[in-house]
């Protein structure tokens, strides 16, 4: 029997009445399918919705982006102004070299969103004047870089907005005096060649006008100007690019005279690093305490070898990770040492 309810209509007549019920019964299926099928049609407009809702995300934040973009590149453009308007001599950052009148950071509303606005100006050496590498006047002109950064959609600081400009004297002007000066010049090298790197942090921290910080220019070279003769210390730093400089280059003392300039060439490149696996006579893994020596070559063997000591928790299965002796500089041939309490030191090269 079926055990479903359907509504009942009650007539004299037999037969009019199982019409009607049959009649009722069809009603209700049909009612009970319309329902289903609203439930299928919000399931895929549901569907619908979740698959534009990324979309829609992605829209908005590109949109977002480039109204932030257009405004930023307009601050940036008006902050070029403002110093292409400044006396020539006034034209650098406050404390840097050149110095000058313009404060380096600065933060500005942009959309509503608090933006920093970074300002670097460094001097420039026009090689068609300095083709023996003894130019007197090596400050030939400045070159400002103006760069705007931001939180974007999703919090994250990013470079919104980057400018540059060259700044020269007006005709007629007289030239800066000579001066002493210190040139650095930061490459790496590639397929036999020495390419220059930008971006690189040069200070100088000790000396009588230090310290200063400045960062090479597309062509490699970071130039410090009218500086007062005397013994300098050059620090050359490309952490902020994953590279490491040659530790013999890395900081140095320089002399400079008065009316000289003093040139400083420095090589980075990506760090090396070393796996060691230590295991017994019968190739079982040795997890005890010990001590690594790595010593560079000579001459820089004394300046430059890493001791470290290891214990167990620093080690898998006999393995000292590659982080665990890094900064090695690529190309130099290595000594290592390997002692362990209870064994035979063991003495090798590697490259």
């Amino acid at each position: 029997m079926d055990s479903r309810q359907f509504p009942l209509v009650i007539e004299t007549d037999g037969r009019d009445a199982r019409k009607r019920i049959r009649m009722a019964a069809e009603a209700d299926g049909e009612a009970g399918f319309t329902l289903v099928e609203v439930v299928v049609a919000l399931t895929i407009l549901l569907l619908v919705a979740m698959a534009f809702i990324p979309l829609y995300i992605y829209i908005t934040q590109g949109s977002q982006a480039n109204r932030m973009r257009v405004a930023a590149a307009a601050v940036a453009t008006g902050v070029i102004e403002e110093i292409r308007a400044l006396p020539y001599d006034r034209v650098g950052t406050v404390g840097g070299n050149p110095a000058g009148d313009i404060e380096p950071v600065r933060q500005e509303m942009i959309n509503g969103v608090k933006a920093t606005v970074k300002v670097r100006v460094w001097w420039v050496d026009d090689p068609s004047n300095d083709k023996d590498g003894n130019d007197p006047i090596p400050c030939d002109y400045k070159k400002v870089q103006v760069t705007v950064t931001a939180p974007g959609f999703t919090g994250k600081v990013v470079e919104v907005a980057d400018i540059r400009s060259l700044v020269a004297r007006e005709a007629g002007e007289a030239a800066y005096p000579g001066g002493s000066n210190i040139k650095v010049f930061v490459t790496m090298s590639r397929d036999g060649k020495d390419i220059p790197v930008r971006e690189v942090k040069v200070k100088l921290i000790e000396g009588p006008d230090s310290p200063q910080t400045l960062w090479t220019d597309s062509a490699g070279k970071a130039l410090f100007t009218q500086l007062e003769a005397g013994k300098y210390t050059v620090e050359v730093d490309a952490f902020g690019l994953g590279m490491m400089v040659r530790p013999d280059q890395a900081s140095v003392p320089i002399t400079v005279v008065e009316g000289g300039t003093s040139p400083h060439q420095a090589e980075v490149a990506e760090p090396g690093s070393v796996i060691i696996r230590i295991v017994d006579q019968n190739g079982q893994p040795v997890e005890e305490k010990g001590e690594i020596t790595v010593l560079p070559p000579e001459p820089f063997t004394d300046a430059y070898a890493v001791v470290k000591e290891f214990k167990k928790k620093d080690m898998d299965q006999g393995v000292l990770p590659a982080d665990f002796v890094g900064g090695l500089w690529p190309g130099w041939t290595y000594n290592l040492q390997v002692r362990v309490k209870g064994y035979e030191e063991w003495n090798d090269s590697f490259r």
